[in-house]
């Protein structure tokens, strides 16, 4: 069960950095979450969110994108502290597992229905760890 879960850390945790990375490229120099009209790009850079007062929709896309890296991390870092705890009573009970499996299920379906290929594919991978996990959890 360690083994899967500390695998399933690795995918997740390599899906936050990488976006985190390509996020923090962009707040200098914009070439990886960027319209591929110029002038779109110029418009969100614009154009204010009613809701944020000083906001422009750029910043904002950004900050999403650097807060979804860490939702990806604070996940791959939860599944981490699971595989240490992995033998005790309280973490082999399946909950937290099954919890986990809830969770990447839903990644896998926001990968599915909105990003490419690639992260599609790690998101499944996750899953497939997880799943894993938690068969193992239940022997």
């Amino acid at each position: 069960m360690r083994i899967a879960l500390l695998l399933a850390a690795f995918l997740y945790a390599l899906l936050g950095t990488g976006h985190a990375v390509l996020a923090l490229r962009d707040v200098r120099h914009e070439r990886s979450f960027v319209p591929t009209d110029p002038s779109v790009l110029q418009t969100l850079k614009n154009t204010g969110v009613s809701a944020m007062p000083g906001a422009t929709f750029w910043r904002a896309w950004l900050g999403f994108n650097l807060s979804h890296s860490l939702g990806l991390l604070q996940f791959a870092g939860a599944l981490v502290v699971l595989a240490l705890r992995a033998g005790d009573e309280f973490s082999d009970s399946g909950v937290f597992v099954l919890a986990g499996l809830v969770v990447a299920v839903v990644y896998l379906a926001v990968a599915g229905r909105f990003f490419f290929r690639p992260p599609t594919v790690v998101a499944a991978l996750g899953l497939t760890c997880l799943a894993t996990a938690f068969a193992l959890s239940l022997a």
